[in-house]
């Protein structure tokens, strides 16, 4: 399968050869890396320059801070129906699809962490079947580049 066809059969809550992959096509740089990531089979998602999304009962909140002598942005969402894992979710909601943001702060991760952690979402879902994974917070190109590769290893291996 194609990164599209994984992306429309985990929508359509089929299960895929791999659990897909996407980014931002901005937070990708143009040239041999971005060509490599595409061939690697991560989907660049299109984000439009303007837009507006509107959660009805949903509190997002943005805060700024510095770490490492990085600025980071952490984004905490509160639902009606409170913070849920992956699992819960999957309990909760059985025939849907769930698209998750792989976790920001683990792009600054050592690649065992990360790797730790993209294993431990994959056991949460506990299938292929309607699961993918987006990166949708910025970082440092360098980190960014060696976290992709190390959560594409891990699929590929899943």
């Amino acid at each position: 399968m194609n990164i599209k066809e994984r992306i429309l059969a985990t929508l359509d809550w089929d299960e895929p050869d791999k659990v897909p992959l996407t980014v931002y096509d901005w937070m990708v740089p143009r040239g041999e890396v971005g060509r490599h990531l595409r061939e690697s089979g991560v989907g660049l998602v299109l984000r439009p320059p303007a837009h507006r999304i509107e959660h009805r009962e949903v509190e997002i909140i943005s805060r700024e801070y510095w770490e490492n002598g990085l600025k980071l942005v952490r984004k905490t969402i509160h639902t009606p129906v409170g913070d849920f894992s992956i699992k819960e979710a999957r309990k909760s909601w059985p025939k849907k699809a769930l698209w998750i943001n792989f976790t920001s702060s683990m792009h600054i991760e050592k690649s065992e962490v990360i790797e730790a952690h993209t294993r431990h979402l994959l056991e949460e879902a506990g299938s292929k079947r309607g699961f993918a994974i987006g990166v949708t917070e910025d970082a440092l190109f360098e980190d960014l580049e060696r976290s992709l590769g190390v959560i594409l290893r891990v699929l590929q291996d899943y």
